[in-house]
């Protein structure tokens, strides 16, 4: 039987510390995209929320360093920010896409999450989303390895039904309603995760056939419908 002690040795946790420090560089690189640059900003800014000293650390370690009194990325220091960055908004994207939870809880449960996605569940989660540009709130998510390749490998895994043409064939991945009645209003309609269709129709009204039934819908609906095309081509 496996002990808590060899999983722990197995997938280790980051240290309360690491946390602190991918924190801190979070919040600096949150602040330099907001043009808040001044060392005694950051400084106020970064010891309210982590240790007191934290930014001290980081311009100790090398990741950031002064210049005319503002503080900028070392090379290091800004691979690493933007890389749980990164992790958090796109945690916060799967949280609000995927499992619809409630928006008062998406930034407490990205944190969490931010600290233990490995760079693989990162690229599976960006692919799976369709390489999403923005967070929630609307700020830029950098771009990562697996974006770069799908501009000129392959086209997004998921994206919304709006994005299917006349005879195309797809399987629902996820819902992103807008509010809860329109997520019921998708299931009383049988359009879950996992239900296979084909799109016959797309304007005036967006038309697909699921089992045997013909289903018309708004763009505005179907845009919060994400599916995974079918590699096979639709037959109309």
């Amino acid at each position: 039987m496996t002990s808590s002690t060899d999983i722990q040795k197995k997938f280790p946790l980051p240290s309360a510390w690491e946390e602190d420090l991918e924190q801190a560089l979070a919040m600096v690189w949150n602040q330099l995209e907001a043009g808040h640059s001044a060392r005694t900003e950051l400084e106020k800014a970064i010891d309210a929320e982590t240790r007191a000293g934290m930014l001290a650390d980081l311009h100790q370690r090398g990741f950031l360093h002064d210049h005319d009194n503002l503080i900028i990325f070392s090379q290091e220091g800004k691979r690493l920010a933007q890389s749980i960055v990164r992790r958090h908004r796109l945690a916060e994207r799967l949280l609000q896409d995927v499992l619809t939870v409630s928006e008062d809880q998406i930034d407490s449960n990205a944190c969490r999450l931010e600290h233990v996605i490995s760079p693989g569940v990162e690229e599976a989660i960006c692919t799976l989303l369709g390489h999403p540009q923005v967070c929630p709130h609307g700020t830029l998510i950098p771009r990562g390895a697996c974006c770069e390749r799908s501009l000129t490998e392959t086209k997004p895994i998921v994206f919304p039904l709006t994005g299917l043409h006349n005879g195309d064939r797809g399987k629902i991945a996820y819902l992103a309603p807008g509010d809860r009645p329109e997520l019921h209003k998708f299931i009383s309609m049988g359009l879950v995760p996992g239900a296979e269709l084909r799109v016959t129709q797309t304007f005036p009204a967006l038309v697909v056939e699921m089992g045997g039934n013909l289903l018309a819908m708004d763009a505005e609906s179907a845009k919060n419908i994400f599916v995974r095309k079918s590699a096979a081509p639709g037959i109309s």
